[in-house]
């Protein structure tokens, strides 16, 4: 109905309805959504960070590897592990049966993705970072920053390295960065095909867009 178009795309929701089928309707198997989404996201994040900062120190910065695996590496999978595990908000949002912690996960998720997708730009990682963009925005509506955040990587890379400029490169990142906001935009298209036969998309956007006043607004509620 109107108020669910207004609260979230379905992600959550769908998840909440496989807990009614296997645990039957409670507020347990709801709540039981968000717990194990916000376990999961603890060797997510730790993944993402062990992997991710090796990586971009090593492509971006021209860091030798061996002198980057002894600055981060396993520690800061670590780090990251025990920053979301202590993290009163992630705490927090993990026992309720809303649809952050559910959304942390995915989006987590998808920067892995993001990372793979912009090292080895391919068939495969595009079908992966397409598919982990389309999940995000079925969770919610701000779900597409993560192709933003591909594209502005995509924009500054080749500004700050050399390899970045070279055609092969620049040609498989857009290339299959195309296929991959065209499998985004297939993946959540029928949630938006509902929300455009139940009010209208339009209608959607201008109530998320009461959300934030804009600038005007930071001094009447500093």
């Amino acid at each position: 109905g109107p108020r669910l178009i207004s609260y979230a795309p379905p992600g959550y929701v769908v998840l909440v309805g496989l807990a009614y089928l296997v645990l039957g309707a409670s507020d347990i198997a709801a709540i039981l959504v968000s717990i194990l989404a916000g376990t999961l996201t603890i060797p997510a994040a730790a993944w993402l960070a062990h992997r991710s900062i090796k990586s971009l120190s090593k492509r971006m910065l021209g860091t030798d590897e061996e002198a980057v695996v002894a600055l981060f590496g396993p520690g800061a999978g670590a780090a990251a592990a025990a920053t979301v595990a202590l993290s009163g908000s992630q705490i927090a949002f993990s026992r309720m049966a809303l649809v952050d912690a559910s959304f942390l996960l995915v989006f987590t998720l998808g920067l892995i993705a993001a990372q793979t997708f912009l090292e080895k730009p391919g068939l495969r990682t595009a079908i992966t970072l397409g598919i982990a963009v389309g999940l995000a925005q079925l969770f919610k509506y701000n779900g597409w920053v993560l192709g933003a955040i591909v594209l502005v990587v995509a924009l500054i890379d080749p500004l700050i390295n050399a390899a970045g400029r070279e055609k092969p490169r620049v040609f498989h990142v857009w290339g299959y960065g195309l296929l991959a906001a065209l499998i985004a935009a297939i993946v959540y298209s029928p949630w938006f095909w509902y929300v455009e036969t139940h009010g209208g998309y339009a209608a959607l956007l201008r109530h998320q867009q009461s959300y934030a006043g804009g600038f005007g607004a930071w001094m009447s509620h500093g």
